[in-house]
């Protein structure tokens, strides 16, 4: 008896041991319909445009960058990188099959050329972008709302921060499949979490020209 009682109260508490182990910056799973409510975006005008460029790490970069890129995580396609500078493009030609297919971020080492599409934002649309990260938060914050731990993560898109000679030195890796968010380093600030942020910042790619990963999952 008091063994079957042990492991009735181990299984109990996994929940909450669980809850210890999820990360912010991943999508809401409010159990009731005012958590529901409160979780939802609403925008507020928080911070200017000049305390929004403060955070890092947009107070270090000189550009800022979308990408798409190739999300999988062992990619095994053959292909020949083929850049065009003049439209700050990559294509990729798989009949060559020259090259191995490498996933473009691994640490602080970020390659480039395996970007499918980079979109360096011009200053209003740096503007957009920080105000619909800053100042779109939660409805009401509840600390003891869960957060929805996903097992995939194939992000196809990401913010890229460079600095003067190019390089660069921070990114927000995301998978809008997924719901799902990794940044370098972890003390990069995109704001606070509500249930369409993602959403919200999925649009956002789309206004500025990126397909991949957002309006469509198939290879250029």
């Amino acid at each position: 008896m008091k063994k079957l009682l042990v492991t009735c109260l181990s299984i109990l508490t996994l929940p909450a041991m669980a809850q210890n182990k999820l990360r912010p910056h991943e999508a809401h799973l409010p159990t009731s319909k005012i958590n529901k409510y409160n979780c939802k975006c609403v925008h507020r005008n928080t911070y200017t445009a000049s305390q929004r460029l403060k955070f890092y790490p947009f107070n270090k970069a000189m550009h800022i960058k979308l990408v798409s890129y190739n999300g999988e995580p062992e990619p095994n396609l053959l292909v020949k990188t083929i850049v065009d500078p003049v439209n700050n493009t990559v294509r990729y030609d798989t009949i060559s099959r020259k090259v191995k297919w490498k996933y473009p971020f691994e640490g602080k080492k970020v390659d480039t050329l395996q970007f499918m599409k980079t979109v360096t934002l011009n200053r209003i649309q740096i503007n957009n972008l920080t105000d619909m990260l800053f100042n779109i938060d939660e409805r009401k914050h509840n600390h003891k709302v869960a957060y929805g731990e996903f097992s995939c993560f194939e992000p196809r898109n990401a913010i890229l921060f460079t600095d003067s000679t190019g390089k660069a030195f921070a990114y927000i890796q995301i998978c809008f499949e997924c719901q799902k968010v990794k940044t370098y380093p972890e003390t990069v600030n995109w704001g606070g979490f509500c249930i369409e942020k993602l959403d919200i910042i999925k649009q956002y790619f789309a206004s500025v020209g990126i397909k991949y990963g957002i309006t469509t999952m198939k290879m250029p």
